[in-house]
Order: structure tokens, then C-alpha cells, then sequence
């Protein structure tokens, strides 16, 4: 049914709501963004409105927007919009998340605090900072956004590598860091037709963009950074006997859970929120 769902269509069943509703309507891309994002808004005031990707949400505010409809918001991920000088439709109607996506936001809020307090060990969280010389954010930021930036260098170079459901390649099972050589050829591996060159090439590329783009979180996804922070607390700094799942997906379950209204609220996209509220006066998010 899905492949009905076409934003012309998701345009019209916003237009003839209005008939009977009054309120904003929240554009997002998802069903899990529908969660996070439904704990947060008004649900009497603002009807959520699942458009299942990031490009049907800018094309539904586009349809919107020339049609002169008004109350509408469509929230995106970054998704290294910058880094790759992709323009982004603009629109007073559409806001982007502080960070590449919702959850990488998440986990730059202290609901990272929270998983680790409950997963992790402190002994073996302070034996790895003492290791590593870095801060336990820092340690899982530098390995995931090792993943970020060879997914940036496929989308320069057009290298087509295929990401999804790939394995994360460690140099040792009690480690956090990429084995990068082994990521490489896994991922040429698993991309057929890709026309990625050689291991020293790409390592030279890899360097290059990460020194001219800084900080690495710029880099960084939040699906990423919840699959270390899971091999994290089942190989490296966990406490013995969790019940945490093994998997990225697991962990971001948990750490959607953990992130409060409050945590929100904090942000950059929590402003901007409150200013299109403020210039149609009408209401998003739930404050009380």
C-alpha cells in the first residue's frame, strides 16, 4: 500500500483534514520518527503526518507550500546536506534536525548518560578513556563516523557502495576501532559494480576529507553510532549480564526512550519550532 502513499496523495489527505481540524500538521519521515516525535507534540493540537522518507516530506511542504495551505511543518534529517552542498528546498515550512539525523541528536543530549549508566561498567568505561586519552563520546564518535565519511566518499565519488545491513569490521572483537582496510573490502565486497579504487586511494581520500571537515561529528550518523555503542556494551565497557539486545536497532530503541521532552526542547530545532509557532499561532509541541 505503501507505493500508493505519493505526496500528491499525502498532500490531499492534509487538505481535506483540514476540513475538520484546525490545528498544525507535522510532516515527518518515518513510523520511528512518528514515536519519537509523538511523545513531544501536541497530539490535540497537531496531527503527525508519516510521509515514509525524506524526500516525499520536502515534496509534500513543496505541494503545500504552492498551494498557498497554511499550517503545515515538515521536519528532515541533515543527512550531510552541508558536506555535500546538496541544496535543501527552502521553505519557512521546513526545518531540519540540529545534527545528520534525529537520532545522532539524541545521543549529543545527556540520554547518552542514562544508556550508559544503565550498560555500562565505570571501571571499564574509565580503563578505555585512561587507554585511549579521549572521552567515552569521543571514542565511539571517531569509530562511527568512520563509517560516515566512506559513505561521503561514495556519495562525491559515486562509488555506489550499498551500506545497508553491512557488518561492522573491528580490529579486535574487545575493540571499539574500525579495522578500515577490512571495512573497505567488506564494502567493495557487498557493492556490486562499485568503482571505488583501491585500498591506499581510498585511504588517501579518507584522510583528506577529514581533515578539511571538522568536527567529526559532522561525519557521523546516529544508526552508526548506536551499532559501536552496542558492540560497546557487549564486548568492550558493558556491565556483566545485560539484557541489552545485540545491535544498533536495540540500542536506539533504548536511547529514543531515554530522550525526555526536556532533552528536546534544548535543541536548535526546538527554537525553530516555537518561532513558526509564534508567526502562525498555532501549536506543535507539548509543554507541560
Amino acid at each position: 500500500m505503501r507505493h500508493l502513499l505519493t505526496p500528491s496523495s499525502m498532500a490531499a489527505t492534509i487538505r481535506m483534514l483540514r476540513t475538520t481540524f484546525v490545528g498544525s500538521f507535522l510532516l515527518i519521515e518515518g513510523a520511528v520518527d512518528a514515536r519519537l516525535y509523538g511523545r513531544l507534540v501536541n497530539r490535540g493540537a497537531c496531527h503527525v503526518q508519516v510521509c515514509h522518507n525524506r524526500a516525499s516530506v520536502i515534496c509534500v511542504v513543496r505541494i503545500l507550500d504552492s498551494g498557498g495551505f497554511i499550517g503545515h511543518l515538515g521536519i528532515i534529517d541533515r543527512d550531510f546536506s552541508a558536506l555535500l552542498h546538496v541544496e535543501v528546498y527552502s521553505s519557512e515550512n521546513l526545518l531540519l534536525t540540529d545534527e545528520n539525523d534525529i537520532e545522532l541528536t539524541i545521543l549529543s543530549s545527556d540520554a547518552l548518560d542514562r544508556f550508559v549508566a544503565e550498560y555500562g561498567n565505570a571501571d571499564k568505561i574509565a580503563a578505555l578513556q585512561n587507554r585511549k586519552g579521549e572521552q567515552r563520546g569521543d571514542i565511539l564518535m571517531r569509530s562511527a563516523s568512520a563509517i560516515g565519511t566512506l559513505l561521503l566518499l561514495s556519495r562525491i565519488n559515486g562509488w555506489n557502495l550499498k551500506f545497508d545491513d553491512m557488518e561492522f569490521r573491528y580490529m579486535r572483537r574487545n575493540s571499539l576501532d574500525i579495522d578500515l582496510d577490512g571495512q573497505i573490502e567488506h564494502l567493495r565486497g557487498r557493492s556490486h559494480g562499485t568503482t571505488m579504487p583501491s585500498i591506499e586511494a581510498v585511504r588517501a581520500e579518507f584522510d583528506a576529507i577529514r581533515k578539511k571537515h571538522v568536527p567529526l561529528l559532522s561525519h557521523t550518523r546516529g544508526c552508526d553510532m548506536c551499532e559501536v555503542l552496542s558492540k560497546g556494551v557487549h564486548d568492550v565497557f558493558g556491565r556483566n549480564h545485560h539484557n541489552l539486545k545485540r545491535g544498533g536497532p536495540a540500542a536506539e530503541e533504548v536511547i529514543r526512550a531515554a530522550y525526555s521532552r526536556e532533552n528536546f526542547m534544548n535543541t536548535r530545532l526546538a527554537e525553530q519550532v516555537s518561532f513558526w509557532e509564534q508567526e502562525r499561532g498555532l501549536t506543535v509541541l507539548l509543554r507541560q
